[in-house]
């Protein structure tokens, strides 16, 4: 019975909200939207970060990078992480205020 809650709560709480906004109660619409993005079997988000994953391969890119950065000279890895540093100094310093702020 757990499982099979965890599975379909989404349309335990999908089907009274349309009825809901379909009476009248305007803000239930809300309820739908997040009811779609993040309650199963809908689930728009959980979704999208797992067509993301496997579209961009990040475990693969991740392992290639790590190679690449244990091959370096220990001089090389000092010479970029003092570069990186500088970099995002220089960002922190001369990047433009956000007006809004």
């Amino acid at each position: 019975m757990i499982n099979h809650l965890r599975k379909y709560i989404g349309w335990y709480v999908m089907v009274p909200s349309i009825y809901l906004a379909f009476a009248g109660e305007s803000e239930i619409w809300l309820v739908i939207f997040v009811v779609l993005l993040k309650m199963p079997p809908f689930d728009l988000v959980g979704r999208y970060e797992e067509w993301l994953s496997k579209k961009m391969k990040v475990e693969e890119r991740g392992k290639k990078l790590k190679s690449w950065k244990d091959k370096q000279s220990p001089l090389i890895k000092v010479l970029f992480t003092i570069f990186v540093i500088l970099l995002i100094l220089g960002w922190v310093l001369f990047a433009p205020e956000c007006e809004l702020c």
